[in-house]
């Protein structure tokens, strides 16, 4: 074979293999998502593999923490595709640090506070009165998400202040980094309350449900999302538009959680 033809077999070779699986493999897609969402984002994102047609099923990654731990990252050059916040004060710092897109912000769903103790607990509890809180907590621990970072332990400060125990039962808390591990210090038996998300309650075998607050007592609990500036493609949004169907709010609704 003469050199002009080599050339022309090479270049043949090399456009063939400019779409080949090396080629045609996306970047996943990364996804940092509040902690209190992971059942039911693990849940739906079976279901979109499942669903999804061929080229749609992008890999997805999720991370999972305490939406001011994420915020953070995401401001520190953690690389993410899209932002899930447990409240509005972060996605809105999000925003205002130029983090996110403002005009892909959409709600993803909401929540409801309950207040949980050991499942073994004979316990009772009236939100309004510190001697019932006093009783319920027999000297140990309230556990709680912590007030200056996590959306849901800023929630439950807000409760416990409009209910006026806050003060009181302030020296016994236990905040933790994520509303998760608020959970699993009750479960422990670390702490003999905690302020939780309902959606969380729900899913433990190792606590009982005291009382839930009422939605009044504190700013609405939502989720919104928004793609992160300088991650924006068309699978990151076919993700958003799967998240927020019909299909994505029948399980939202299934796991507890709460459509407009």
């Amino acid at each position: 074979m003469g050199a002009g033809r080599w050339t022309t077999a090479i270049l043949i070779f090399a456009a063939l293999a400019s779409f080949g699986p090396a080629a045609a493999a996306a970047e996943p897609l990364r996804v940092f998502a509040a902690a209190s969402l992971t059942n039911v984002l693990n849940d739906l994102e079976e279901r979109r593999l499942e669903l999804a047609s061929p080229e749609r099923k992008a890999e997805v990654l999720y991370s999972f923490a305490g939406t001011g731990v994420l915020a953070r990252q995401i401001e520190h050059g953690a690389p993410a595709n899209l932002f899930i916040s447990a409240d509005d004060l972060w996605m809105d710092y999000a925003i205002d640090q130029d983090l996110v897109l403002p005009e892909s912000r959409v709600v993803l769903t909401r929540n409801r506070l309950v207040v949980v103790a050991p499942l073994a607990s004979a316990a009772t509890l009236a939100l309004t009165d510190t001697s019932s809180w006093f009783a319920a907590l027999d000297g140990r621990a309230l556990a709680m998400a912590d007030p200056a970072y996590v959306p849901a332990g800023r929630y439950a400060k807000q409760a416990l202040e409009a209910n006026s125990v806050w003060p009181s039962v302030k020296p016994k808390i236990l905040g933790t980094e994520n509303v998760r591990l608020a959970l699993v210090a009750v479960e422990r038996g670390e702490a003999n309350l905690g302020v939780v998300y309902a959606t969380d309650a729900a899913i433990s075998q190792k606590v009982r449900t005291l009382t839930e607050i009422p939605t009044e007592d504190h700013a609405p609990i939502t989720y919104p999302m928004a793609v992160v500036k300088g991650h924006d493609n068309e699978s990151v949004r076919l993700l958003m538009a799967y998240l927020t169907s019909e299909t994505a709010k029948s399980v939202l609704r299934a796991h507890g959680f709460s459509i407009d």
